[in-house]
């Protein structure tokens, strides 16, 4: 995933693996940072939360339901696709966003829960398709949630509630 079509397509570069290497890491350290969901001029960058301690104490999350239903589980929250190791079936899947890349834990999950997205994202289709509860758009549920916490996904009205916050 860190090379460009036209360098797969043709000759590798010569140090493909030192380019790999760079590549993952600016990845790696764009991935720990967070942009608001819309800005005029230039925004505000911060730093994504890190998993320990809460940022507020809110109880409920609300976002757009884009595939309904009502599950209860453990949430799992997953910030890097590879990452995902602990997540185990039946999970609540809870991500900023979601690409094709996301499917084998998309197909798995017991509901979504997603910090952006609007009716035709990628996850909204997808979560559709596969029948599974999503609530997206809910801005900072990762910032929010916790993994192991369990949650009440209400993907009908569109409400993630924290039923009891996971042991820390």
């Amino acid at each position: 995933f860190f090379l460009t079509l036209e360098e797969l397509r043709g000759e590798l570069p010569a140090a493909a693996k030192e380019l790999v290497a760079a590549r993952r890491e600016r990845h790696r350290e764009f991935s720990q940072l967070a942009l608001p969901s819309n800005w005029v001029g230039a925004p505000e960058i911060r730093a994504r939360q890190p998993e320990t301690g809460r940022r507020d104490e809110r109880t409920m999350l609300h976002g757009q339901p884009v595939s309904g239903g009502m599950v209860e589980g453990r949430v799992h929250v997953v910030t890097e696709i590879d990452q995902a190791d602990a997540f185990a079936p039946g999970d609540i899947l809870a991500c900023h966003v979601t690409d094709p890349s996301w499917m084998p834990l998309l197909s798995i999950a017991g509901a979504l829960v997603i910090d952006v997205g609007g009716p035709m994202s990628h996850c909204a289709i997808a979560s559709r398709e596969l029948g599974i509860p999503a609530v997206i758009s809910t801005g900072d549920g990762t910032d929010v949630l916790r993994t192991g916490d369990h949650v009440r996904v209400d993907a009908d009205a569109g409400v993630v509630t924290i039923l009891k916050t996971a042991d820390v």
